[in-house]
């Protein structure tokens, strides 16, 4: 498990997150200076992070789920976004993580 990988199980939130997650998106940024293009309201677009996330979904370690944005759209977002958690066979490796 790669150093990101070990970051992102020890500081997802038990609700999950997303890329529009402005605070987990920040904390991704401050900790790995990736590439990121500023927005002018929400969170800040990072590539690097949503491809990071799509790769722990993808080796079983993060589980996915749709969320529409709903009454919450606004011009400029997208009208749905993946929530990313934990995977249950994860959860005490990211609970020992956090401690």
């Amino acid at each position: 498990m790669t150093d990101k990988e070990r970051w992102i199980l020890k500081t997802l939130p038990p609700e999950g997150a997303d890329v529009l997650n402005s605070d987990f998106v920040d904390s991704f940024i401050k900790e790995f200076n990736p590439t990121f293009r500023p927005t002018a309201w929400g969170a800040y677009k990072c590539p690097a992070l949503g491809r990071l996330l799509s790769n722990m979904c993808k080796k079983g370690i993060l589980g996915r789920m749709i969320i529409s944005l709903g009454a919450n759209w606004q011009p400029g977002f997208p009208k749905w976004a993946y929530v990313y958690s934990v995977n249950e066979d994860y959860i005490s490796y990211a609970n020992e993580l956090k401690k």
